[in-house]
């Protein structure tokens, strides 16, 4: 796992038992931690990093609910539909709570009425990669490339960054 990703789990880790203490005898029971995205994807080692070290600190388990799905919407709409007393929280991406509601349109819910943001967790980086056989060093000739062979790619779901990054590519635009 990059460093830097430790170092910022690490530091929110760090002050969680000041909110705790403040809070009073919260939980009393296991805390879920809904990843809203696919499965063995770096949100959800993130939610198990931070489940296992937010569970050590608690005395509690934190369970981790891979829910993935609409790009994260599966996700959002179990944690705004779970009872509001703080044992479902959700690790969200940006991308989920900005271009879900711009994407899906009329949604189940409201997603500044209905979620409150407690904090930052990690800054996730998006990384392209080609095999290195292939004769492409820049993006600029992957895009040639990609007009003269058949190309595909994956990602967590619609508007997710991978698939916005993805339809970015085959439009012919070049990545930041």
């Amino acid at each position: 796992m990059h460093v830097m990703l430790r170092m910022l789990i690490l530091a929110v880790l760090a002050l969680f038992p000041l909110a705790v203490r403040a809070a009073g005898p919260w939980p009393e029971k296991p805390v879920k931690l809904v990843a809203p995205l696919a499965a063995g994807g770096p949100v959800e080692i993130a939610a198990r990093i931070l489940a296992e070290s937010l569970g050590a600190q608690l005395g509690k388990p934190v369970i981790v609910d891979n829910r993935g799905g609409e790009g994260g919407k599966v996700g959002v709409e179990a944690v705004t539909k779970a009872a509001p007393d703080g044992y479902t929280l959700l690790l969200a991406l940006d991308s989920i709570l900005a271009v879900n509601p711009l994407l899906y349109g009329k949604m189940n819910l409201d997603m500044n009425a209905d979620l409150t943001p407690v904090g930052q967790m990690a800054n996730l980086t998006s990384v392209l990669v080609v095999n290195a056989k292939l004769p492409i060093k820049t993006v600029p000739e992957l895009i040639a490339w990609s007009k003269t062979h058949r190309m595909t790619f994956g990602s967590g779901g619609n508007g997710t960054a991978g698939h916005l990054y993805g339809e970015r590519l085959k439009a012919g635009y070049q990545l930041d």
